[in-house]
């Protein structure tokens, strides 16, 4: 994380549907967000330092209000074909409490 909360990566934005951003292959230490075709944001995601998912933030209406998602690597990193580094990992479905101190939006 770099000063003021913002990943020492950047932030980029996409626009696209929820399960649209990478899960690795994203620039290190950074964080996607992605917005709906209307402008709304409605996910974000940041990467671990090899550029691989860690944590989701999903801010779509549901009866959870805004909440996190943690990512878990059950690999060892590899490169993938197009010269990435990849892992197999999985989101864990645990709705988590959002934490706005060390994740800010």
């Amino acid at each position: 994380m770099g000063a003021g909360g913002i990943p020492s990566g950047g932030v980029s934005i996409k626009v696209g549907r929820v399960g649209s951003l990478p899960r690795f292959g994203a620039k290190p230490n950074s964080r996607m967000d992605l917005y709906n075709e209307n402008g709304v944001r409605i996910q974000s995601r940041w990467y671990d330092h090899n550029g691989i998912a860690f944590r989701n933030r999903d801010y779509t209406e549901t009866k959870y209000g805004v909440h996190d998602h943690f990512w878990t690597t059950y690999s060892e990193t590899y490169i993938d074909d197009d010269g990435y580094i990849a892992a197999f990992i999985n989101r864990i479905k645990k709705h988590e409490p959002t934490d706005y101190i060390n994740y800010p939006s």
